[in-house]
């Protein structure tokens, strides 16, 4: 089983970060996790050993706000992307985030985690401390939907600017949709599910896709 866990938060004070804030999300949820478990927090910091290689044991989806925000440039700035802007947030500003454990033991262990926390709980974003208010869990099991048998005509993916994926070579930060390296991601994780390196051969034609992209903002 995949153990999604998703996060509301409540800004404590105001203040101002980046509009992108994954590594520094990531931090602060290992932090959070190491106060209770360092063992745990420990594991969450360096990933597995799969194939020779460094493996992520979860994924994040960083802060994005939900009220009490907006987004600015910097001076004289002819940029408008969001990627280059920064948000300023109140206090009791509300955003989310998510985590995906793909390990269910270690999606387990986490909300063991929670379960053993007294008091109110706290995440730190580049010093900025958030709530937590709330959280939600999922369950899904892929292997299931494998098996299904279920043939899909076609699929739509919701891509946010800027994602980091983790293919069978090297960690690259991408700031559009590029399906060859989407799917080379997926194949590294059902890879590392089935504790596998090589377990399937992918083929991916050019023009059997189509790309559009919209504003979050």
């Amino acid at each position: 089983m995949i153990v999604v866990v998703k996060f509301v938060l409540r800004a404590v004070s105001g203040g101002g970060l980046p509009w992108f804030v994954g590594h520094e999300c990531r931090a602060g949820f290992v932090g959070l996790v190491s106060r209770f478990d360092s063992d745990f927090g420990l594991v969450l910091h360096e990933g597995v050993e799969v194939g020779g290689r460094r493996k992520a044991v979860f994924s994040l989806r960083p802060l994005m706000f939900d009220s009490g925000y907006e987004v600015v440039f910097p001076g004289g700035s002819s940029s408008r992307f969001l990627v280059d802007g920064n948000v300023v947030f109140e206090p009791g500003a509300r955003g989310s985030m998510s985590v995906v454990f793909l390990v269910e033991d270690l999606g387990v262990r986490f909300l063991h985690v929670l379960l053993s926390s007294a008091g109110e709980l706290r995440f730190s974003v580049k010093g900025y401390e958030f709530v937590i208010e709330r959280v939600g869990l999922e369950f899904i099991d892929p292997i299931s939907i494998v098996r299904s048998g279920e043939l899909l005509d076609e699929i739509d993916i919701e891509f946010l600017t800027p994602t980091y994926f983790n293919p069978m070579q090297g960690d690259t930060k991408y700031c559009g949709a590029v399906p060859v390296v989407l799917v080379d991601a997926l194949h590294s994780l059902f890879s590392y599910l089935r504790r596998e390196t090589n377990s399937l051969e992918l083929h991916l034609h050019d023009g059997i896709y189509q790309l559009s992209s919209e504003s979050v903002w």
